[in-house]
């Protein structure tokens, strides 16, 4: 029984790390929730839920200004209305109805890139234009087409 036990609790691991990769959130959070998880691997998982829960949430809230509540719940494994508000709300967001808004302050994809100075811009046309002549004067090997 105890190899038949532990054999379950793999698969059910199996279970979460496939889902994670396959970013299927709601069925991360059901089969975390909804297994029963050994006194060793229990802690883990809560970690590994909280841990996911928050990575998620931040990618929630740079990719959304609003976003409606039933989704941030299924997204983020949680079992009802209030709980899924009161998380949000904890992290800044506004809640406004059935609409939550995420913090403005959090910082956009489009505010992390960096922009390219003159001197970057020259040296990328150069080389730009010095592929396109190799392209020119060297094309492509006949094998390869």
């Amino acid at each position: 029984s105890d190899t038949k036990d532990r054999n379950r609790e793999v698969r059910a691991a199996c279970q979460l790390y496939s889902t994670i990769r396959r970013r299927e959130f709601s069925k991360f959070f059901a089969a975390a929730q909804h297994t029963a998880w050994s006194a060793m691997l229990s802690p883990l998982v809560a970690k590994l839920t909280d841990q996911v829960r928050e990575r998620h949430a931040a990618t929630l809230a740079r990719a959304y200004a609003k976003i409606d509540r039933e989704t941030v719940q299924a997204q983020l494994g949680f079992a009802d209305a209030a709980e899924t508000v009161a998380y949000c709300v904890a992290r800044g967001w506004v809640h406004n109805g059935d609409i939550l808004e995420p913090p403005s302050s959090l910082p956009s994809a489009a505010s992390e890139v960096q922009l390219a100075g003159p001197s970057q811009v020259d040296k990328l046309a150069q080389y730009v234009v010095h592929l396109e002549q190799a392209a020119i004067t060297d094309p492509a090997p006949t094998h390869l087409v």
